[in-house]
């Protein structure tokens, strides 16, 4: 009797479970969110701390390819030019998709020659962007 009550219960327990329920999910309807806007930015400089100005750079998802380089008029990449810091992940990416986290790698480029590249770890929350891993302070050595 003991063996039939504990194999019903196993047979129970097997059949409630589910792979859907590895994947955590969010309900961000009674979630209050800040007004601030987060965003994360890499910054690359010489050995010396010159701040250096790429002629272009990619922000891509590992996983699937997806371009996520954040579109910048041509004055705002000027300015990331001239401090040599370049927008990676912010609370305009995946907007529409609470509780993503995403491998992205960050490629720079001179000349049409990759100079630099570093990989991260992003996501978002149901309010904000978020950064899991990465170095933020790169330095270019020649």
């Amino acid at each position: 009797m003991k063996k039939a009550l504990f194999f019903t219960l196993l047979s129970i327990l097997l059949i409630s479970c589910d792979s859907s329920d590895d994947k955590p999910t969010i309900n961000c309807d009674e979630i209050a969110c800040t007004e601030i806007f987060i965003s994360f930015s890499v910054t690359i400089k010489d050995a010396s701390g010159v701040a250096i100005p790429l002629d272009s750079y990619e922000v891509v998802d590992q996983d699937t390819q997806e371009d996520l380089t954040p579109m910048l008029a041509d004055d705002e990449f000027e300015a990331s030019q001239q401090n040599g810091t370049y927008l990676l992940y912010s609370d305009i990416t995946d907007t529409n998709t609470p509780g993503i986290s995403r491998n992205i790698l960050f490629k720079g480029f001179i000349n049409g020659e990759e100079v630099i590249r570093s990989a991260y770890q992003v996501g978002r929350d149901c309010c904000h962007a978020a950064l899991g891993k990465g170095e933020l302070d790169l330095v270019l050595m020649n």
